[in-house]
């Protein structure tokens, strides 16, 4: 059970790290991009189960990169990158909130 804890994490990662990101470049914007993303990412998996659908646009969902454990061993190297890929974002987004021009109260 702790194997499919495991893989339910990186994709979490990598929306929140997409948040941040655009919320530290057009905060206004941080919230449709988020659910943008979550819902694509939603659709293709359901959609993608139905009928066949290009392997190119699976791999654009965050969660068809989630193996289904504990049926099958977690994939280690996709959970790496995609964490990666999370905590890139979050830094990212992180130093252009501290770059923008905020306005004291």
């Amino acid at each position: 059970m702790l194997a499919a804890g495991v893989n339910l994490v990186p994709p979490a990662i990598v929306l929140l790290g997409i948040g941040v990101l655009v919320f530290g470049l057009r905060p206004r914007s941080m919230a449709l991009v988020a659910y943008a993303v979550l819902g694509w990412s939603v659709l293709v998996v359901v959609v993608g189960g139905i009928g066949a659908t290009s392997h190119w646009v699976l791999d654009t969902s965050v969660f068809h990169q989630m193996a289904s454990a504990p049926a099958v061993s977690p994939n280690w190297e996709a959970n790496g990158i995609m964490t990666g890929i999370g905590i890139t974002a979050a830094l990212l987004g992180m130093l252009a909130f501290r770059r923008r021009d905020l306005q004291g109260a």
